[in-house]
């Protein structure tokens, strides 16, 4: 954009300049004076010449913004870039991974928007799946927990095992085997 910008005001300068030249006086041998003792032919193609680079010019420009702004709504995106640990982080670093969670949950809600447009946070899918449109968005009937009373304690996974959410014998044999010889 900038190469385009000055070329646009090189051609202005040019432009005045063959202007400046055509109002001064001309010879009648058809040279215009250019200096104090010194003068040039004229040739009016290269006005013309002028023009139609100028022309040119604008048209590039203005394709160079339409591109810029299909490039800009194609590549849009909510990611920031990764920034280096500053020293309060290094300090709160579990402070520091709530937040990280936090954002990762804000990029996954707005990801699902994105994949599904009737998602809706505290929202579940009833009834099959949304993707193929055999289910909908019903909101979750959740106690003081957080926990979805009608969800089932089951997940299906991709290759068709079910397992166990709520097991009871999860985390209950977790330092059992410490200090036993």
């Amino acid at each position: 954009m900038l190469a385009i910008e000055s070329i646009e005001t090189s051609i202005d300068k040019m432009e005045i300049s063959l202007k400046e030249h055509m109002e001064k006086t001309i010879h009648s041998s058809g040279r215009i004076l250019t200096g104090r003792k010194t003068a040039h032919d004229f040739d009016e193609s290269q006005l013309t010449y002028l023009q139609a680079l100028r022309s040119e010019l604008n048209n590039i420009r203005a394709r160079i913004t339409e591109l810029e702004k299909t490039c800009n709504s194609a590549f849009k995106h909510t990611f920031s870039a990764m920034k280096r640990k500053s020293r309060s982080k290094k300090q709160n670093s579990g402070k520091s991974k709530k937040m990280k969670n936090k954002r990762n949950v804000a990029r996954t809600t707005e990801i699902l928007r994105k994949i599904a447009p009737g998602f809706k946070e505290g929202k579940a899918c009833v009834g099959g799946n949304v993707s193929d449109g055999s289910g909908s968005w019903d909101e979750a009937d959740q106690d003081d927990s957080g926990r979805d009373d009608n969800a089932s304690d089951y997940c299906e996974s991709d290759d068709g095992r079910t397992d166990d959410i709520n097991r009871s014998d999860v985390g209950s044999d977790v330092g059992s085997d410490v200090g036993t010889t």
